[in-house]
């Protein structure tokens, strides 16, 4: 009997890029699960329960900083690991996701499938 795959949670609010990822992360080995609207992530992580969430910060219904917080506090999800996906790449920013529980950052415009497959694969071994 096979290992079981490594759930992802991603949350992407760009149909494009999210079933490119969707596509290119399943093509990697992890089972993928896509929502596009930050209001569905915290229900989703708390039914689905994933390994780890990708999430971008700007999304409908719920920021990324708050899903993070969110995250935080709440006991059942706390030890999740989350790696941020997202255009904003100011340093404040990055620091904010840190702080408030993100585990790695990624910038849209600096990473490639590749490179956010090793990501994971970090995060997961972690």
């Amino acid at each position: 009997m096979g290992k079981a795959k490594t759930k992802i949670l991603l949350a992407e609010y760009d149909t494009f890029l999210a079933s490119l990822l969707e596509n290119e992360l399943e093509r990697a080995g992890f089972a993928v699960q896509v929502v596009h609207d930050g209001a569905q992530v915290l229900g989703q992580l708390r039914t689905e329960r994933p390994d780890l969430l990708i999430t971008n910060l700007i999304l409908p219904g719920m920021l990324g900083f708050d899903i993070l917080t969110e995250i935080k506090r709440d006991d059942l999800l706390r030890g999740l690991p989350v790696v941020v996906l997202s255009n904003l790449s100011q340093p404040s920013d990055v620091q904010k996701a840190k702080d408030v529980g993100a585990v790695a950052y990624c910038s849209k415009q600096d990473t490639t499938v590749e490179s956010l497959v090793e990501t994971i694969k970090e995060q997961i071994a972690n």
